[in-house]
Formats: structure tokens, C-alpha cells, sequence
């Protein structure tokens, strides 16, 4: 129920406004051409570092499945905006109740910047996306135990970090959240350090 009231409103700006371009969108677009025509990650004839690389691969694989559709873009990035809503439903759920879950999940549906970023190509709708994800990965983590969830909490947020590089600083608070946990609940040293071993392992594995 929450991703059908949170994709409506999303769905209906995806196909309804025009394409809005911004020189970031224009830069991502632009590198995501190059891709496709075998030209490598590069602007303007030239390989570039300046941007993260993922939102422009993002774009590309969506060019590359439904050919170069400015609402395939929005359409995909309409049911992201949708999931990250029923993730954030999620994540409240298991640390208030129901109510609060819902009411998050209220907000975040009818959010305005929420769903204005449906129709932009930028990064920060992807970005979100995948921070909140990991976050969801993390608390599953602390709550149930469980590798696999770190290492989901560690690719989302290594993905996290090529979509928008601060991300490249959280697995230092996400230690020290992990470090506090175990501290409290009188878990032992060598099980956190397997578990920095794995969170860092697999965070790191996306940018290698």
C-alpha cells in the first residue's frame, strides 16, 4: 500500500512534466552517450574523473534496455522514489511501531523534494535510495545478526559513494555505531572485528 501511494504521485510528475535539464543532468547524459558508443567514461573527447561515475552507468544501462527514453529515466527512478518511501516505512517500523511507520511513510510519500527529484536526472534520488537502503541493512544487522546483512549494508553503501562521494565517509560512523552495539550488548571483540572485516570488505569491493 505505501509503494502504490508513493509511486502515483511520482508516476503521474514522470509522465506528465517536461524534461528539465541542468548542466549536472546535461553532464551525466552526456557520459552516459559516450558509454553507449563505446567512447568510455569521457566528456567532451577526453576521460574524466570529475563526476562520480555510477548515476551516468545508471543512465547508460537504461539507454542500453529501452533506448535513449528521458521517461524510461524518470519512470525507473518513480518506483525508486516509491521503495525508498516503503524502506523508510521499514526502518520506523522496527524502531517505534506501526504509527510511527505509517506516519513516515505519510510524510516521505507526499514529501514535496521527495517527489520533484522524480523528474530531475541528477544524483540525488539515486543517492537516497541506496543511503537509506544501507541504513535498513544496518539496523537489520544490529537487530537480528546476520553477515548478510552487512555485507547488503556495505555494497549499498559503497554503490552509495559512486553515486555522490560523501558517502565515502559514513562506514567511519557506521564502526563506531557497531562498536557501541556490541559494547552494550556484550558482544565480544573478535566478533566485531569480523564484523569491520566484512562491512569494509564488501563497501570497498564497489569501488574496486
Amino acid at each position: 500500500a505505501v509503494f502504490i501511494v508513493a509511486l502515483l504521485p511520482r508516476l503521474h510528475l514522470a509522465l506528465s512534466a517536461r524534461q528539465i535539464f541542468t548542466p549536472d543532468s546535461n553532464y551525466y547524459n552526456g557520459i552516459a552517450d559516450n558509454i553507449l558508443e563505446g567512447k568510455g567514461f569521457s566528456a567532451q573527447g577526453k576521460p574524466t574523473t570529475y563526476k562520480e561515475p555510477f548515476y551516468s552507468f545508471f543512465l547508460a544501462s537504461i539507454y542500453y534496455m529501452f533506448g535513449h527514453s528521458y521517461a524510461a529515466v524518470k519512470i525507473i527512478q518513480a518506483i525508486l522514489g516509491a521503495l525508498t518511501c516503503v524502506i523508510i516505512f521499514l526502518i520506523a517500523k522496527r524502531l517505534f511501531d506501526i504509527k510511527a511507520a505509517i506516519m513516515s511513510a505519510l510524510i516521505s510519500c507526499f514529501y514535496p523534494a521527495f517527489i520533484k527529484i522524480t523528474e530531475l536526472m541528477i544524483t540525488e534520488l539515486l543517492y537516497t535510495f541506496l543511503l537509506i537502503l544501507a541504513v535498513f541493512f544496518l539496523l537489520k544487522y544490529i537487530q537480528d545478526g546476520g553477515y548478510k546483512n552487512l555485507v547488503f549494508c556495505g555494497i549499498a553503501l559503497g554503490i552509495a559513494s559512486l553515486t555522490r562521494s560523501v558517502a565515502v565517509l559514513f562506514p567511519f560512523f557506521v564502526l563506531l555505531l557497531l562498536g557501541k552495539t556490541f559494547v552494550s550488548q556484550g558482544r565480544g571483540i573478535k566478533k566485531y572485528v569480523i564484523s569491520m572485516v566484512v562491512f569494509l570488505a564488501f563497501f570497498i569491493l564497489p569501488i574496486v
